[in-house]
């Protein structure tokens, strides 16, 4: 039995080939014979019968009583295999070992080693080993690289004429041609794990992808449903005196709608959709602008430490959305907690990533590797278990009987839409860390916001006697626009669809001051149609409107020239503040 710790684990990378071609025109340095070693993995690695055997049947076809495969590292002779003698390793000088890998060719063979030159004065030779015979075989590769040696050894002088050299020789071959296929069967093991591992990854991706598209998709409608709940509330309390009794259960009724609406922009914001306003973040800022709004939502008895290296940089990102993966991590910290004191760290930093690095985290596969600045939120709370680490960005998935299971599946959509990359480390008791890459920015870019478009800035304008065609195929989103519109004093035409709208263009022309369009739409969609109202009105104000901002609707406009845009769902305020900006500017 050999004492050592072996380490069973493989990770076959750039391994030499089998079947390689000699190099002899390239020069072996002892840097480079180390390096080829090395890739062959087999360094510190648990016993092998098939070693073993080689190595007693060498010991009985040569009548010794010790042999074994030793492999010359750069400060050891390491045993993969010994008969006869319990070793695992000894230092690499004096080593016979190490001079028998300088051997060009053929066996190296010491008959009797005390008179032999070479090995008169060795310590194993001269001390109480007594060594007599050595004969090692160079276990070489295809490539001409020395690895170790096939070696017998005796305590009394022995000759080997030429056919035994020749057989021993062919042993040494069969070990090398082991240790080759050795390296061959762990690359496809590699190569084999690195599929699955793929596989894993493909079906995780078209699971989330399927359950964007179901929650986007959810979101869209709810959005339109959303629109005409929040309007026609907003419309009915117009119609009433501020005494009126059914004003307190129409507020209510607005902020169950206004929690749904969040709803939605959790959903969207994990079907990596929705509209999104990039300007250059301090994600410093970001955090210490929800320090209040923190403190009051957190445990008493938890306490919050904030980490933050001042010399971060800046991301080129939406701040709201950076708020909202703040806050979502935070709140699932103080779940963690479970009402018990600990302590949750928000800790920023710099960090150069490497490609690697990137790959082992979520979203990180296709990212370069670079500067990107960190988020880290830490808990010392009840931690996760493998299960739980499985499904943790699973929209809907909570461990919390009252959980709804968006908080970090939205986390991972705006991770996600801002090219970032996020890692999860937890176990069952002992806490949990997030940690959140975002690509950097260099902080001389810094303006914190953006100016405001024309659009934005102009000054609103009287709309009443105005005439706007609304756009959408849903007919309760129609019916609460006019409504909102023509309380403005605005005239209203409505369509259906794209198709509609053109007609309605060609029927009205000049009269329309401006559109409001949907983007989803059936038979022509929002994009085609406003390419087409363009064609027909090059002068026309278009504001578009939709609950499920595509992304690649909108890069298909990201050249044109939009006048405004307003989600749903919105009220009679932000309808009216967006239209008359509109004509304003127009």
């Amino acid at each position: 039995m050999r004492s050592r710790e072996a380490d069973p684990r493989h990770a076959a990378v750039d391994r030499p080939r089998a079947f390689s071609t000699m190099q002899d025109t390239l020069p072996i340095t002892e840097a480079e014979r180390l390096a080829v070693l090395r890739r062959y993995e087999i360094l510190d690695t648990p016993p092998e019968d098939t070693f073993d055997r080689i190595s007693a049947l060498s010991a009985r076809l040569f009548g010794t009583p010790i042999a074994g495969v030793s492999l010359v590292d750069h400060d050891r002779v390491w045993f993969k295999s010994t008969y006869g003698v319990d070793l695992t390793e000894i230092a690499r000088d004096p080593g016979l070992c190490s001079t028998a890998i300088l051997q060009t060719e053929g066996v190296y063979l010491v008959s009797s080693a005390k008179t032999d030159p070479r090995t008169s004065a060795h310590p194993f030779v001269t001390g109480e080993f007594g060594l007599q015979f050595y004969a090692s075989a160079v276990l070489r590769t295809p490539d001409g690289y020395a690895l170790g040696t096939l070696f017998i050894l005796d305590t009394k002088p022995r000759h080997l004429d030429a056919r035994e050299l020749q057989s021993f020789e062919d042993l040494g071959n069969l070990v090398m041609a082991q240790i080759e296929h050795r390296a061959a069967n762990q690359q496809l093991v590699a190569a084999e794990t690195q599929a699955r591992r793929l596989e894993a990854r493909m079906r995780k991706a078209q699971k989330m992808e399927s359950l964007g598209l179901l929650a986007g998709g959810i979101a869209h409608d709810f959005n339109n449903l959303l629109t005409a709940i929040l309007g026609n509330t907003d419309l009915a309390r117009a119609h009433l005196t501020e005494d009126s009794p059914a004003q307190g259960s129409l507020e209510r009724v607005d902020a169950a709608a206004r929690r749904a609406a969040a709803l939605c922009r959790e959903m969207l914001a994990f079907a990596g959709r929705g509209r999104i306003d990039l300007c250059n973040v301090d994600l410093n800022e970001v955090v210490n602008d929800l320090r209040r709004i923190l403190d009051a939502s957190l445990p008493k008895k938890a306490e919050l430490v904030l980490d933050l290296d001042t010399g971060c940089s800046l991301l080129r990102a939406d701040a709201s959305q950076m708020g909202q993966v703040v806050m979502n991590l935070l709140l699932n910290a103080a779940e963690a907690l479970e009402d018990a004191p600990g302590r949750i760290t928000v800790r920023t930093r710099d960090r150069v990533c490497t490609a690697e690095e990137l790959a082992a985290s979520y979203l990180g596969d296709e990212l370069p590797a670079g500067r990107y600045v960190e988020l880290a939120v830490t808990d010392t709370g009840c931690g996760m278990t493998e299960d739980t680490l499985e499904r943790l960005f699973d929209p809907f998935f909570s461990t919390k009987f009252a959980g709804r299971g968006l908080g970090l599946a939205a986390v991972l959509g705006v991770v996600r839409r801002h090219k970032g990359a996020i890692s999860v480390r937890s176990e069952s008791g002992r806490g949990t860390e997030f940690r959140v890459l975002y690509p950097a920015i260099e902080r001389a870019r810094r303006p914190r916001t953006e100016p405001k478009r024309a659009s934005e800035a102009a000054p609103s304008c009287p709309v009443r006697s105005k005439l706007v065609l609304l756009v959408d195929d849903e007919e309760i989103v129609r019916d609460v626009g006019t409504q909102m519109l023509e309380r403005a004093g605005v005239a209203v035409v409505t369509a259906a669809d794209g198709i509609e709208a053109i007609e309605r263009l060609r029927e009205f022309g000049d009269e329309v001051a401006c559109v409001l369009l949907d983007l989803t739409m059936p038979r022509m969609d929002g994009v085609e149609a406003f390419h087409e109202l363009r064609a027909l009105r090059p002068d026309l104000p278009i504001v578009l409107s939709t609950g499920h901002a595509e992304e690649q609707l909108m890069a298909k406009l990201q050249d044109a020239s939009v006048d405004g845009f307003i989600g749903k769902p919105y009220v009679y305020s932000d309808l009216m503040q967006r239209i008359s900006h509109v004509l304003g500017a127009n």
